[in-house]
């Protein structure tokens, strides 16, 4: 008895490719899934393209799925960060924050205070007033305490917040 599945022949498959090569082309390649596109902004990430990352993540609809919607808000915080948007950044680890579990609510306010931390730097560079560079620098370390609750052995939110007490100290000491 003959089987009725029969397989395409070499001939028949190199007259089916070529065609579906060109489709391919004229349509461009299949849509990536928010994970492949949030895994090919980690790479860019990695390689320092924070630019090219920023526009892989963004191209993730942030509804698309809920299990990644706070890793997507996290790494676009942190691609603009690297590119200096701090305003952006807070904004989306605040958003961020809850999202999770305890380690990366600790995470988001680790990168809140940071945040808080190069802006009050921003301000000194620029001139900006003592005041504003102050209250930077007490919202870094209400974010770094914020951490600390969170995961009490965080020794690089315990350093930040050290560093950020000696200069709000220094700041209160009048000359």
């Amino acid at each position: 008895m003959k089987s009725s599945f029969r397989s395409l022949s070499r001939v028949h498959t190199r007259k089916l490719f070529v065609p579906l090569s060109l489709l391919l082309l004229v349509s461009g390649s299949a849509a990536q899934t928010p994970r492949e596109l949030i895994a090919a902004g980690n790479e860019q990430f990695e390689r320092g393209d924070y630019e090219a990352a920023l526009e892989s993540y963004a191209q993730v609809e942030e509804d698309a799925d809920a299990a990644i919607k706070a890793e997507l808000l996290h790494n676009l915080a942190a691609a603009n960060f690297k590119l200096g948007n701090l305003d952006d950044a807070r904004e989306l680890w605040v958003r961020a924050a809850s999202l999770k579990d305890e380690a990366f609510e600790s995470t988001a306010r680790y990168n809140l205070g940071n945040c808080h931390y190069a802006a009050a730097l921003d301000q000194v560079t620029s001139g900006e007033g003592a005041a504003a560079v102050k209250l930077n620098i007490v919202q870094a370390i209400a974010q770094y305490r914020s951490a600390l609750r969170l995961i009490p052995d965080d020794e690089d939110a315990r350093t930040n917040l050290e560093l950020a007490v000696r200069i709000l100290d220094q700041m209160n000491t009048p000359k």
